[in-house]
């Protein structure tokens, strides 16, 4: 009679799950913030571009208040950067937004450009693909 041994490597997958899951979350979150930018063009949201260049992704505890500066033509690009979702207890998240502040009174059209809300619209273009890229990083293939 053979003896079976069974090798449990609960922690490790869990790992590499979560490893795969914040890697889906950056690569979610950039290409919203990608899809938002594409939606603030010259006469549309867009008069010097600062707010086109402080839209990005980051973490859901990101401090957005430090991103407010004035609008000028030598703003500093924030997006395109690499962040580490936060992690709180079993959720992993992200977050896309801008911290100027006119920002959000664009987004909600609270202001004399007449607003749209550029960054659910981008959400609601990347979240089709989401589960997709969700899938590719957790078995390995992002």
């Amino acid at each position: 009679m053979s003896k079976s041994k069974l090798i449990w490597k609960g922690k490790e997958t869990q790992a590499q799950i979560e490893k795969g899951l914040k890697a889906a979350i950056v690569e979610i979150d950039l290409r919203i913030e990608g899809e938002a930018k594409q939606e603030l063009q010259p006469g549309h949201g867009v008069e010097t571009g600062t707010m086109r260049r402080s839209v990005h992704a980051a973490s859901a505890d990101y401090n957005w208040s430090g991103d407010n500066v004035a609008a000028s033509s030598g703003s500093p690009e924030r997006g395109g950067q690499q962040f580490e979702p936060a992690k709180q207890g079993t959720k992993i998240t992200g977050a896309v937004g801008t911290g100027v502040g006119y920002g959000i009174f664009y987004h909600q059209g609270h202001h004399s450009w007449g607003g749209h809300p550029f960054i659910l619209n981008a959400y609601g273009r990347v979240q089709p693909r989401a589960l997709e890229i969700v899938e590719k990083h957790v078995r390995g293939g992002g």
